[in-house]
């Protein structure tokens, strides 16, 4: 009875293991990257916020803040540029349509 028992509890687990994994969503690159820039413009909201009622003596770390959240975003941003431009290049394939703009072209001696 207790094996029964272990089995049917096996069976159940494994079954709701294999269900979730079944309806876990794929990993979206492009949706995990624009999450982390809203979190980058509001590290950047609140270190301007922080400058504007810093004290005298932290008005320095309160700037080198602003220039750290400022380079965050500035990298994510630019990460998602190069996101988005590669799926245009591969979704379109611009590269044959426009030959022009490949990189092998612009390497050509002239």
């Amino acid at each position: 009875m207790l094996t029964r028992l272990k089995a049917f509890w096996s069976r159940l687990i494994n079954q709701i293991l294999k269900l979730n994994s079944e309806h876990t969503p794929p990993y979206n690159e492009e949706q995990e990257i624009l999450k982390q820039l809203e979190r980058a413009k509001y590290k950047l909201s609140q270190a301007w916020k922080n400058l504007s009622h810093a004290d005298p003596g932290y008005i320095d770390l309160a700037v080198i803040e602003i220039h750290l959240a400022e380079a965050e975003y500035s990298v994510l941003n630019h990460k998602y540029r190069l996101l988005k431009e590669s799926n245009c290049r591969d979704g379109f394939e611009l590269n044959r349509l426009l030959p022009w703009l490949s990189p092998l072209h612009n390497n050509r001696p002239s």
